[in-house]
């Protein structure tokens, strides 16, 4: 059994990779033949699948003995560490005004905002890593495409208004 679901495990990534070159490659040839390829667009957006992917797979093999809220907890100390000890102080090195970008942020409604994203993305990401032991990394992985419902709805909930 296990072979199997190894064997389908490869197939869904093959099929994941075919699907996003088929979408994605359109605007890559369109960028190189413009010849304004940006490549650290291209660069990122590999590093983000590869992390995402990698993320799924060890949190599902952590959260079969822990709980979703450690999981979350233990990845947003970890980004903390990363922002405020590497990312923001060589952003201040560099001499961009991120003090002053950040107080310029501090009014009602930036904060209003600010904090239904966070409502939404906490739901989103309780639900993300309690599918992991629930129904497996490959399935619970879509459900981290509910970040773009959830935002619509809440918006609708917490704004009143219907997005455009």
């Amino acid at each position: 059994m296990g072979s199997l679901s190894g064997r389908r495990a490869a197939f869904g990534i093959i099929v994941i990779v075919i699907g996003g070159i088929t979408i994605f490659v359109g605007g890559a040839l369109a960028d190189l033949a413009a010849g304004n390829v940006s490549w650290i667009d291209y660069i990122g957006g590999m590093m983000c699948a590869c992390g995402w992917g990698i993320e799924g797979a060890i949190a599902g093999k952590c959260l079969d003995i822990a709980e979703p809220d450690v999981g979350i907890t233990i990845r947003f100390i970890g980004e903390n560490i990363i922002w405020w000890i590497i990312i923001v102080p060589i952003i201040a090195l560099a001499g961009i005004p991120i003090f002053e970008y950040a107080i310029a942020v501090l009014n009602p409604l930036s904060i209003l905002i600010l904090s239904f994203a966070g409502i939404t993305f906490g739901y989103c990401y309780v639900s993300w890593y309690k599918s992991f032991p629930l129904i497996g990394v490959g399935h619970g992985q879509g459900i981290a495409n509910l970040y773009g419902l959830c935002a619509l709805i809440f918006l609708y909930f917490f704004l009143a208004q219907v997005p455009a």
